[in-house]
């Protein structure tokens, strides 16, 4: 079968890796080939904005391929015939949780956008942009960034799940974004519950750690006025993973401002 190609609108990866595949499934089973040979997965989810005018362009490439394909998969009005053709492409808006209970409106990066899943077996050629003698030294693309994707589609020629091949190729990186993680944060793996049994010498210690944070606190309250009003209208800033964000963008990430106090400001 016979691929159609494609270079994406820039969006923002906010899931997958460009570097490191995958090597068992969602439900936790080794990657094998047709022969039984191990193999890898490299997968990556492209987030772009519902309301950039390059979607319609490149969504029809992709619908145009499917029902060139399988044509008997689609009705008279073009439309696929089962609601669970498999298009690769989700809406970040959606309520509905996924095979892991996760909704998509709850996801980093996924509200207010389509959200494209490319595969491959083979992990994609990264340049940057406007540079693409000489691609990127590993790992420079990160989850967050803003890129591009050159790859390919096709229909799966499946009756019993039938949906499209989303595979990519090559990404070109376009601009650098906040990191996505997936792991939780410190306040959500820590903040919901409370410190019990404490050693004797560690109580000592804490001790002298709640002092010094009263002394500290205290040296605030006590800071002239003259210093609050030279300061009136400057925008205090934190520093977070190498970059200085206000407390109102780190309130946006999700921060709580016990956390926010913690990091040293810029």
């Amino acid at each position: 079968m016979d691929y159609a190609n494609f270079v994406t609108p820039v969006g923002r990866l906010v899931a997958g890796d460009c570097y490191t595949g995958d090597k068992t499934d969602s439900n936790g089973q080794p990657l094998t080939d047709k022969t039984g040979s191990p193999r890898e997965e490299f997968y990556l989810a492209l987030a772009i904005e519902k309301t950039n005018p390059e979607w319609e362009v490149f969504h029809r490439i992709i619908t145009d391929k499917a029902r060139a394909d399988m044509p008997t998969q689609f009705g008279p009005d073009g439309n696929a015939l089962r609601a669970d053709f498999s298009w690769k492409i989700t809406d970040g808006d959606s309520t509905v949780p996924n095979k892991k209970n996760t909704r998509p409106c709850d996801k980093e990066g996924y509200p207010g956008h389509w959200v494209v899943g490319l595969k491959s077996g083979f992990a994609p050629a990264c340049y940057k942009v406007g540079e693409h003698r000489m691609p990127l030294a590993p790992n420079t693309i990160k989850r967050g960034d803003y890129i591009r994707i050159a790859g390919s589609v096709c229909g799966n020629g499946r009756t019993d799940s039938p949906g499209v091949y989303i595979n990519h190729d090559m990404v070109e990186l376009v601009a650098v974004g906040d990191a996505i993680s997936n792991k939780p944060s410190a306040t959500d793996t820590f903040g919901g519950s409370a410190v019990g049994y404490v050693p004797a010498a560690a109580q000592q210690q804490a001790g002298g750690f709640q002092q010094q944070q009263q002394q500290q606190q205290q040296q605030q309250q006590q800071q002239p006025a003259h210093d609050f009003v030279q300061n009136a209208g400057a925008v205090e800033l934190f520093m977070l993973n190498n970059q200085a964000k206000s407390r109102a963008d780190l309130q946006a990430m999700g921060l709580t401002d016990d956390f926010i106090n913690t990091l040293p400001r810029a």
